[in-house]
């Protein structure tokens, strides 16, 4: 019982220790107006960005259609915004409808290769 306690801590700090290592590098910056980046429309906070200046998260200021995901404007539980991934398609958001089994306010988070 001792052994496979110790061995799962160990296989939990491993895998986060990979997952904090293949992290990209993003900066912040603060939004004094509603601005549209990329095609967004990005809500009056913060926005983060990729070493390249795309996108990596921020807050939508109006509901926003992503293919059949649909994203609610503003603040969302959690406070973590819409996120993407360095290609630009969508990571991570809340449901501002119910969507595939999911329920609006439930956090979806979306593999890389969907589009």
């Amino acid at each position: 019982m001792r052994k496979n306690a110790l061995l799962g801590v160990l296989l939990c700090g491993l895998s986060g220790w990979g997952w904090a290592a293949e992290q990209p590098q993003t900066s912040r910056k603060k939004l004094e107006q509603i601005t549209e980046i990329q095609g967004y429309s990005c809500a009056k906070d913060y926005a983060w960005f990729y070493a390249d200046g795309r996108l990596e998260r921020s807050f939508v200021s109006k509901d926003t259609q992503f293919g059949e995901v649909q994203v609610p404007s503003g603040f969302h539980q959690g406070g973590y915004g819409t996120s993407f991934y360095e290609s630009g398609k969508l990571h991570k958001c809340f449901l501002s409808r119910d969507y595939e089994g999911l329920r609006k306010g439930q956090e979806i988070v979306r593999p890389p290769d969907v589009h």
